[in-house]
Parts: C-alpha cells; sequence; structure tokens
C-alpha cells in the first residue's frame, strides 16, 4: 500500500497506481479508501471497461447498488465484448435486494451474453445465471444450472454456491443481503472476494 501512495506523490496521473492501490485497500478492508482509488483510476482512464467494473465491483461487494449499476453500464459502453462487466451487472440486476435497481430481465440478458463470450462455460458464469433464472421464477431450469456450476466450481466456490442450489430446489430465488449487512455477511475482503483477472475484488457468491 505504502509503495503504490509512494508512486503517487511523483505522478497522481497514473490510473494503475490508483487501481492497485484500491486492491491494497480492500484486501485490508479499508472498503471507503478503495472505492475512491477505484473511481479515481476510472476517471483518469475513461476508454478502460476493466477499471469502471472494477469499481462497479467494489461498490456492489460493499451495497452502493445505484453506483454499481452506473459503472457497469460505463464498462458496456466502453466494451460490449467484456464478460466480467456482464456477468457481475447480471448479478447486481438479478440478485439486488433493492427493487429500483433490480432488472431481472435485463440480468437474465448480461448473463447470457456473459456466457456467449466465455471460452470455457465457467461456474461462476452458470451461477450467475442459474440465479438470473430463478429471479425469472424458472426454479427447475435454474436448479439444472446451478448443479452443472456445482460440477465446475473450485473448491472454495462450493460451499456458497451449493446453499443456493438448495435454495433453488426449495423454490425460492437468491438475492444479496441489504447493503447495511453486506460486508458483514461476507466476512471481509481477506476471506475470498478478492477474485478477477485484474486482481480487484469481485463480487462474493
Amino acid at each position: 500500500l505504502g509503495d503504490y501512495s509512494r508512486a503517487l506523490e511523483v505522478n497522481d496521473r497514473d490510473p494503475q497506481y490508483y487501481n492497485s492501490r484500491g486492491h491494497c485497500q480492500f484486501m485490508l478492508e479499508a472498503y471507503e479508501p478503495g472505492i475512491a482509488d477505484y473511481r479515481q483510476a476510472a476517471e483518469l482512464a475513461q476508454d478502460s471497461a476493466v477499471y469502471y467494473t472494477d469499481l462497479a465491483d467494489a461498490c456492489q461487494y460493499c451495497g452502493r447498488w445505484e453506483e454499481a449499476a452506473t459503472a457497469y453500464r460505463a464498462a458496456v459502453a466502453i466494451d460490449n465484448q467484456y464478460s466480467r462487466a456482464y456477468q457481475n451487472a447480471s448479478w447486481l440486476m438479478a440478485t439486488c435486494p433493492d427493487a429500483k435497481v433490480r432488472n431481472v430481465e435485463l440480468g437474465l440478458s448480461a448473463a447470457k451474453k456473459s456466457l456467449e463470450l466465455e471460452e470455457v462455460r465457467s461456474a461462476r458464469g452458470l451461477d450467475t445465471l442459474a440465479a438470473a433464472t430463478a429471479a425469472m421464477g424458472k426454479i427447475r431450469e435454474a436448479v439444472s444450472l446451478q448443479r452443472e456450476a456445482l460440477q465446475l466450481a473450485s473448491t472454495d466456490e462450493q460451499p456458497e454456491m451449493a446453499q443456493r442450489l438448495r435454495l433453488y430446489e426449495a423454490g425460492k430465488a437468491y438475492f444479496q443481503p441489504t447493503s447495511a449487512s453486506n460486508i458483514a455477511s461476507r466476512g471481509g475482503a481477506k476471506n475470498g472476494p478478492i477474485r478477477s483477472a485484474s486482481g480487484s475484488v469481485t463480487v462474493s457468491r
């Protein structure tokens, strides 16, 4: 963290330094400073879908739903072939506890687009599609998709995905915790949500 801060004292216009410091802030559970760094990186590199997605993921992780939605829209507008932006935007739209932000139909469409863009079907991609499908009320299809996701899931991913499978088997959709309990429910960023192509915070599943 200190290395990036010192680098920014020399060059405060480098978005990579801000983005990398944002990763460090989240690892240390300094969420608000982390979001500020992600936001600065995105503002300095307005042609980077990766930085906007990192910002969106961080906001979603902290329950800042509307800011997350705005950043995902920016990411997709910059690069409409960026799978992670579609996948995590779908997760927000399908599972957000705030009805003003939730848009299940768009969430399902984004989940399908994300899978189309993946070179190989991933557990997270299928997990996201299952959540959007369940939110649409297609429970039997969601169960099938979630079982497929579990077959591909890593050991770390399996417990939460198995919990969602049980939820779907009970005929229920999955929704994220409310913003007030969002971080506490995950046990902090050090317990698993840090995972993405860029090394940033990724929405916990």
